[in-house]
């Protein structure tokens, strides 16, 4: 089967491309989605743990780190929206004079609210 040029011609001549307003529409829908799942974590609320004393902090941060546990630990630090960020929750895999690392995240010894051994 041939196709006529003629033919072609008249489609390709009035052919209407929607492929900008087709892209944008596929933007705005991800974006929209995307819009959607950042308000839904911005709701979130996380609990707040009791301030554990220092000598607390130190007890557990010792036993996990000899058997080699996984802690959850609660900062002293608030987001824009006045509310505590989520725990980190790991191994702990070292410490210096300012820090302890759980995984390869620093956390201010001084920053620590609460930590438990996580049971997850």
């Amino acid at each position: 089967m041939s196709i006529d040029d003629g033919l072609a011609t008249e489609f390709f001549r009035t052919y209407d491309d929607r492929g900008l307003l087709k892209y944008l529409g596929f933007y705005l829908s991800d974006h929209t989605a995307a819009l959607t799942e950042d308000q839904g974590e911005r709701r979130k609320v996380v609990e707040v743990k009791p301030q554990l004393e220092e000598i607390e902090i130190n007890e557990i941060i010792e036993l996990a780190y000899l058997k080699d546990l996984c802690v959850s630990v609660q900062m002293n630090e608030r987001n824009e929206a006045n509310q505590f960020q989520e725990d980190v929750v790991g191994k702990i895999i070292g410490c210096d004079e300012l820090n302890i690392f759980i995984g390869k995240t620093p956390i201010p010894s001084g920053q620590i609210r609460h930590i438990e051994i996580f049971k997850g």
